[in-house]
């Protein structure tokens, strides 16, 4: 029994050191859409307007605010970084798999 016990907990800190390990990495922001995100968040705390999301100064009213919140609050504290723009969705993520399982 205990040695199924630290499998398990073994299992889990290798996959939990595997999953935010790239957050770690200077990879650049992949897709257009994460870029997009990232850049309103960053416009959202320099402008200090969290009530509406803009891109280059246009409104961008297409999606829901409280994802612009998180990923603001993340660049605020973390700073302006590709790892700090990705740390909102990567805890959605694992929200979402722990409410699954």
């Amino acid at each position: 029994m205990k040695t199924s016990a630290l499998l398990i907990a073994c299992t889990l800190l290798v996959g939990s050191v595997l999953y935010v390990l790239p957050l770690g990495l200077a990879a650049p922001l992949t897709d257009p859409d994460e870029g997009l995100h990232a850049v309103i968040a960053q416009e959202m705390v320099e402008r200090g307007d969290l009530v509406v999301p803009r891109v280059a100064g246009t409104p961008f009213l297409d999606k829901p605010i409280v994802f612009f919140w998180l990923q603001a609050a993340s660049l605020a504290w973390f700073g302006m970084s590709s790892a700090a723009a990705r740390v909102p969705g990567a805890v959605a993520a694992v929200l979402g798999m722990l409410s699954v399982g």
